[in-house]
């Protein structure tokens, strides 16, 4: 009997570490996903309240440069269904298009997205041709007037090496 009232409070202590045990290893985790959160959404604050130097001025001039506006509705003109989200179970690369312009680059960078678009498959038969071939450079105006980028006077032959950078981001394009 004594053998039994033994083995009782070993298994009722035994019990009980294990229960002290979850209940720390629930509280290490309710921690983390409260520290977590908070760092989400410090960088979140912090992502809204980031404003590159670029993105609106001009410190030469020390003027505000007006903000670009990307017309997507004619934008996605250009592009195919299937690049949009339309059919069964495609992805739509269009509004990561779009997010990925939004950010503030050079005329370069710019032109070197125009290039991926028209020497990608993502484009529709509304690609501006030279005879069969494309025509970077209607395409490149289009563009511009469409994303609200400025401008520059590159030629395709200037834009054969796109950096790594821009590959990766706009890997869709292809």
């Amino acid at each position: 009997m004594t053998q039994n009232k033994t083995s009782g409070n070993n298994t009722k202590s035994i019990a009980d570490h294990i229960k002290g045990i979850i209940a720390r290893k629930e509280e290490e985790q309710r921690e983390i996903r409260i520290r977590t959160e908070v760092e989400r959404n410090l960088r979140a604050e912090s992502a809204l309240n980031y404003t590159p130097k670029t993105a609106n001025f001009d410190e030469a001039t020390a003027q505000e440069r007006p903000l670009r506006r990307i017309n997507s509705e004619k934008l996605s003109e250009y592009f195919k269904p299937q690049f949009k989200g339309m059919g069964n179970g495609t992805i739509n690369h269009f509004e990561t298009f779009i997010r990925d312009l939004e950010p503030e680059r050079t005329k370069k960078d710019f032109a070197y997205i125009a290039k991926m678009c028209v020497d990608g498959k993502q484009m529709n038969d509304r690609k501006p041709k030279n005879g069969k071939r494309p025509n970077f450079n209607k395409w490149y105006s289009l563009f511009c007037e469409f994303t609200g980028c400025e401008k520059g006077t590159y030629k395709p032959n200037d834009l054969t090496e796109i950096p790594d950078n821009l590959k990766r981001i706009f890997s869709y394009l292809q």
